[in-house]
């Protein structure tokens, strides 16, 4: 058995023991009135609910607002990317009549020195045949047949033939005179020949025009003009 005093050296230990332990658990203790209760291990954080909803509300705003940017930048590149095509459309269309013309100019050209050179050389120039698919001018009366010469239908069919016939000659004076010279006027004048026609079969009825082509005949009548022309310069040098 231990002594008297061992015993009262393990009280005196357990003593001490006991009171550092008790000092511990009341330090943590006056701590946890002052200070934030810690997380346990298994326990969630817990964030106030306003602070939340304010972010979220601040983030939705701005994401909104990048969108509506990028989509005022998108409908901005598809405007110009629309105004881009167009000008090409038309630039390419410029470009096509730019050239055409450019074309008929040098035939024009390659025909003039033609005539010039047989004026030099004292060849006779190439004769004025009437053009393939017109009869001969001055073989025609210009004017509306007899038999519908009180037909108002008829008259307005012929006035109309005149009236585009005299556009022909008005816009594309070289090429007219050209063609009578050379007697090529129909391949010379082929495609404003057939927006014409077409232009025509729009005014007039279809069984007028079927009845009596007052277009071929206005367009004779601007060869046989042409021709007279032609001779009284000829006469008049």
């Amino acid at each position: 058995m231990a002594s008297e005093g061992e015993q009262a050296g393990s009280k005196a230990v357990g003593g001490r023991r006991t009171g550092f332990a008790q000092k511990i658990f009341s330090s943590a203790a006056a701590g946890a009135e002052g200070s934030p209760k810690p997380i346990r291990r298994g326990e969630v954080a817990q964030v106030p609910s306003t602070v939340l909803t304010v972010e979220y509300v601040d983030g939705s705003e701005g994401m909104e607002a990048a969108v509506r940017a990028l989509d005022e930048r998108l409908a901005q590149l598809e405007k110009a990317l629309h105004s881009i095509g167009e000008a090409n459309t038309e630039l390419v269309s410029v470009i096509n009549l730019q050239a055409k013309q450019l074309t008929q100019f040098i035939e024009s050209i390659n025909r003039r020195v033609d005539r010039v050179y047989r004026t030099v050389v004292g060849a006779a120039p190439a004769p004025s045949a009437p053009s393939a698919g017109l009869p001969e001018p001055e073989a025609q009366e210009f004017a509306v047949p007899a038999e519908h010469a009180e037909d108002a239908a008829h008259q307005q069919a012929w006035r109309i033939a005149r009236v585009m016939a005299s556009d022909l000659d008005a816009y594309y004076p070289e090429m007219v005179r050209e063609g009578v010279v050379y007697g090529n006027f129909l391949e010379l004048l082929k495609d404003p020949i057939e927006q014409a026609r077409r232009t025509y079969q729009q005014r007039v009825p279809e069984e007028l025009a079927d009845a009596v082509d007052y277009l071929a005949l206005a367009l004779n009548e601007l060869i046989a003009t042409k021709r007279r022309e032609l001779a009284e310069e000829d006469g008049a040098a």
